[in-house]
């Protein structure tokens, strides 16, 4: 079932939003896997819990030393048929009220024993969960909690009270928490030539000036799909996974493929390589820090968004992969409606000027050589 879609509101203020208050139903552990056991006191160290263990080395960093689940998703999840109690989706804390899945990446956790938690990533459901039921992975995309990193250790009960502050400065990940992603290769048949090799008048490559708008607001670049000149050029390039008409989809799922082998990125920027009037301000509007899974702005020409460019956390990259191998779904608008992305306005047009300051021509193609001759300024 596709989630609600979210439109934000416009303008956001710099200040600290309110703070949300909550309660720890449950302290839990284990030498490994699932589930973890409920313990009366639980020694927060900057690695984790004091005798807490985890079977695989990726879930063994400062980044994820906590992982946090509300009550409420583990209820909800409940009432759907998933034998579920505290600890036995392998969070260690289980809280009450606070709403942590609300929070921001960034926003801090404090509790009455003294203890500081940091929320540093949404948390993706894994294979391990397959032990409760195979359903239990694709139900609990979005509502299986969050990790967080410890900032003061010490002692922590259940029962004792947690505030949620949210840092208003911390309002867009930082760059080095973000991986670009360009998507090149495809036919292009219309356009007669590999778009992203094709000569803009001010002699750039399409592919150059999409890497030039994206260089500032990300920590690396990685090109998508198969496009020999292009990946001469990058660090890293993955072919799409799926037959040749993959499209964007094949290049989304050879990135989730590539995260889950250990890329620590929080967000991933997705944008195609024919987009030459993207510009690092517009885009780093969709890199806010929030709980969504999936960032867009609002769409032209009757549509209600547009698929790219995207930002998505590693929630959002998964649940894309995740929904195309299991159905073959190969429309990524559809896709990305599954599972509910918020939709952001697109800047306002600044009276008088021109070319890449339009908000419609920003988000707009160059598919033919028609349109590449309408990219010089107007």
């Amino acid at each position: 079932m596709s989630r609600p879609i979210t439109v934000e509101a416009q303008g956001h203020g710099t200040g600290p939003t309110a703070t949300r208050t909550g309660r720890v139903l449950s302290v839990n552990i284990s030498p490994g896997g699932i589930p973890k056991r409920p313990i009366p006191v639980g020694v927060m160290r900057c690695a984790g819990l004091k005798d807490d263990g985890h079977n695989h080395a990726k879930h063994r960093t400062p980044q994820q030393a906590i992982s946090l689940l509300d009550e409420e998703d583990m209820h909800a999840l409940i009432a759907e048929g998933f034998a579920l109690e505290p600890g036995a989706a392998g969070e260690n804390l289980t809280v009450r009220g606070a709403l942590v899945r609300d929070g921001a990446l960034g926003d801090r956790l404090v509790f009455d024993g003294g203890v500081v938690l940091e929320i540093t990533r949404v948390r993706t459901p894994c294979y391990v969960l397959d032990a409760i039921d195979p359903a239990l992975r694709t139900a609990a995309i979005g509502r299986i909690g969050t990790y967080a990193r410890v900032l003061t250790p010490g002692e922590i009960r259940p029962g004792e009270g947690v505030s949620i502050r949210a840092d208003g400065a911390r309002d867009c990940f930082a760059p080095e928490r973000v991986v670009g992603a360009i998507l090149v290769g495809g036919a292009s048949s219309r356009m007669g030539q590999p778009k992203q090799d094709v000569r803009l008048p001010d002699g750039r490559t399409m592919l150059d000036a999409v890497e030039e708008a994206m260089r500032p607001i990300v920590g690396s670049i990685v090109h998508l799909g198969e496009a020999p000149g292009a990946q001469r050029r990058a660090r890293r390039v993955l072919a799409d996974i799926g037959d040749g008409d993959a499209g964007p989809v094949g290049g989304l799922r050879a990135l989730a493929a590539a995260a889950d082998a250990g890329d620590d990125a929080a967000a991933f920027l997705v944008c195609p390589c024919d987009m030459p009037h993207l510009a690092p301000g517009p885009l780093r509007r969709l890199l806010r820090l929030d709980a969504a899974v999936a960032r867009v702005f609002a769409g032209t020409d009757g549509r209600d968004f547009e698929p790219l460019p995207l930002v998505l956390t590693r929630t959002g990259l998964d649940a894309i992969a995740r929904g195309a191998a299991a159905s073959d779904e190969r429309s990524l608008h559809r896709l990305i409606r599954a599972i509910g992305p918020t939709i952001v306005a697109r800047p306002p047009r600044v009276p008088g000027s021109t070319g890449d300051d339009d908000p419609v021509r920003m988000v707009r193609d160059v598919d033919t050589p028609e349109d590449l001759a309408s990219c010089s300024p107007s």
